[in-house]
């Protein structure tokens, strides 16, 4: 049985964007229209008048005949998608506590989580729920 950890209000980080620090320094510009480009997917995807195109789009790349599994695939996606890309300080806490409780990695246990969540650049690029 799946649990759908926002219905109940449960912090988890479950996608995002990761990038390292010397990559955002070494390459801003691309860092830069990655996000813009996630940001702006999210809500083409989310926007109900085009959902004929994502259908289709759904369909011809997991190579889907039939209309009505492609329609099922786009419900699940837009249910499924993050309201805001941004990370969240809880979410990626709940991440670290799972990864040392499940001897996952030990060591994120000395992570401090605030030194690790930065967003600077989800906020300029509009990746903030809304």
């Amino acid at each position: 049985m799946l649990v759908d950890m926002a219905k109940l209000n449960i912090p988890f980080q479950a996608s995002g964007l990761a990038v390292l620090r010397k990559t955002l320094r070494s390459e801003p510009l691309m860092i830069d229209r990655v996000g813009r480009a996630t940001v702006d997917a999210i809500r083409f995807i989310a926007t109900p008048a085009n959902k004929n195109v994502v259908v289709q789009s759904i369909m011809k790349n997991l190579k889907i005949s039939e209309r009505e599994r492609g329609e099922s695939a786009y419900a699940d996606l837009v249910e499924d998608l993050p309201r805001s890309i941004c990370p969240t300080v809880p979410g990626v806490r709940s991440i670290m506590k799972l990864m040392v409780d499940l001897n996952i990695n030990p060591k994120a246990a000395q992570v401090k989580v605030e030194d690790v969540v930065d967003l600077t650049l989800c906020k300029r690029w509009g990746g903030e729920a809304s």
